[in-house]
């Protein structure tokens, strides 16, 4: 393998941006857990989840039990209920079960930041705050 690196610059310079881009990943998981109040955690996490199922659609399946996403986020069970509580209460979301439904497309706009807006379509929208 180090004779591969040594002969083949391409293939390090592959090895070398996907860890770098592993470190970019933990950091920001570090940054969300370490500087991000719960509902900024729940609200970020959602987000990225709407992301990645499908974003064409206004409604979305959690990938996994809300006990597990509770344990993610480094919150209790019970404050993650009453967050989700919070957003249908402000009109942002619908929950049935573990189907989440966005009331407007922006409805988790403001916990977004720099990396989800990279991989969003609205970031050229007129509402995004993130725009580069």
């Amino acid at each position: 393998m180090l004779e591969e690196l040594k002969n083949d610059s391409s293939l390090t310079i592959k090895i070398l941006k996907e860890e770098s881009n592993q470190n970019k990943l933990l950091l920001e998981r570090i940054e969300e857990l370490n500087l991000l109040n719960a509902e900024q955690k729940v609200g970020n996490f959602l987000l990225k989840e709407s992301l990645q199922n499908n974003e064409k659609r206004s409604s979305f399946n959690l990938s996994i039990k809300k006990s597990t996403i509770a344990s993610y986020l480094k919150i209790k069970p019970e404050t993650l209920s009453r967050i989700f509580d919070k957003f249908k209460k402000r009109n942002k979301i619908d929950i049935k079960n573990l189907e989440i439904s966005l009331k407007e497309k922006d409805s988790l706009c403001e916990y977004c930041n720099s990396s989800i807006s990279q991989n969003c379509k609205n970031n050229k929208a007129n509402f995004c705050q993130q725009k580069f």
